[in-house]
């Protein structure tokens, strides 16, 4: 899979990657920093213990993180996620999770098939 193809898949901005970061061989070094980035699991692990203050700074961390390499679902996902956090809304960021998870997962799946 191209680093193009990886981008239509998941829902990704190409177009804006590639004005950060103009070269795929670039855009792949990144996105495997990506996959040893620890804040989706401290932002599960965060709302588990119910701990606002955490998930608030993983989540925020995680929407930086993948608005910097334009995957657009990831980013849109983490950014309601960290707004209920922003309130303190922790069961609100419950019911968002799930959304997340499924953006994130599609991510970590599908760049393993990066070339």
């Amino acid at each position: 899979m191209t680093v193009e193809e990886f981008y239509a898949a998941i829902g990704g901005d190409y177009d804006a990657i590639m004005r950060r970061l103009p070269s795929p061989d670039k855009v792949l070094r990144f996105v495997n920093l990506f996959l040893k980035d620890n804040n989706f699991n401290e932002l599960k692990a965060a709302l588990d213990d119910g701990n606002a203050e955490n998930a608030f700074k993983a989540a925020h961390n995680l929407k930086g993180v993948s608005a910097n390499l334009a995957f657009k679902e990831l980013t849109a996902a983490t950014s309601d996620i960290t707004e209920a956090l922003r309130n303190g809304d922790v069961d609100a960021a419950k019911r968002i999770l799930p959304s997340v998870d499924e953006d994130y997962e599609l991510i970590i799946k599908l760049s393993k098939e990066l070339q």
